[in-house]
């Protein structure tokens, strides 16, 4: 037996097994599906759209297919680093190494913090808080920021609705100091409402992407994943030149 079936055979027995759980963390995607709406005078993206081509009718009797109109970064989604001006120097989708698309994850739980207040910035403090709990973020892994964050509700606007996010020291420390090479969060931007008006203005974005880091946002069931302990795999599509991608994200973690 090889050395490479050696190492993964543990895992695709735990799997079989049912001793590791498969968590979806990607809200589906439709017509309703949500997206960051921009301030006046910017540019909004559009949401999905889906047009018929044919279905088991004339136009294809056999089979049934669509094609789509949809914004890159609607729904449960992967920002590449050249989504942000910082970063324009940097990958795109079909640039980043699959080996940056999976990889150990954390769990940052800020759920009561949000909910008495729903402009919490994340900042320092919280991350040497939960350094000193469970270790240091994990090199090659990700950053998951779990707020609780209702995403039935209506889009949120990215400035005039109460939004939590990364204060501009935690961004800048994540994005330099840390070995993560992404951080998710479940709302829909990594920045808070009103970050525009930050100094640096959207601090998380420009830090994290600047850095040749990668975001996911509107990530689902993150309430599922435990503090530590979990496998992240982010699928977006390769898009040449894409900023962005909707994304089918998942975490493999150990059954409670």
């Amino acid at each position: 037996m090889s050395t490479q079936t050696t190492a993964i055979t543990p895992l695709v027995a735990s799997l079989t097994s049912g001793e590791i759980e498969i968590v979806d963390l990607t809200y589906p995607l439709g017509e309703n599906t949500l997206s960051v709406e921009l301030p006046e005078p910017f540019a909004q993206s559009p949401l999905l759209e889906l047009h018929e081509i044919s279905r088991y009718d004339a136009r294809g009797p056999d089979w049934a297919w669509n094609w789509l109109v949809i914004g890159e970064h609607v729904g449960t989604h992967m920002d590449a680093p050249i989504h942000w001006i910082t970063g324009r120097d940097g990958a795109d989708l079909a640039s980043i190494a699959p080996r940056r698309l999976v990889g150990p994850a954390v769990v940052l739980d800020r759920t009561a913090e949000v909910r008495e207040n729903p402009s919490y910035l994340i900042t320092m403090d919280d991350i040497r808080a939960f350094e000193a709990e469970h270790g240091s973020l994990p090199d090659g892994g990700w950053l998951l920021l779990r707020t609780g964050f209702d995403l039935s509700a209506p889009a949120a606007r990215y400035n005039d609705t109460p939004r939590p996010g990364f204060a501009p020291d935690a961004a800048r420390w994540l994005a330099q100091e840390s070995g993560i090479v992404g951080l998710g969060v479940d709302t829909t931007s990594v920045d808070a409402a009103g970050a525009g008006t930050f100094e640096p203005p959207a601090p998380a974005h420009r830090a994290i992407l600047g850095a040749g880091k990668h975001i996911v946002e509107q990530l689902a069931h993150v309430d599922r994943l435990p503090s530590t302990g979990a496998l992240l795999v982010v699928a977006p599509m390769p898009l040449i030149g894409g900023t962005g991608s909707p994304a089918r994200v998942i975490a493999l973690t150990p059954r409670s």
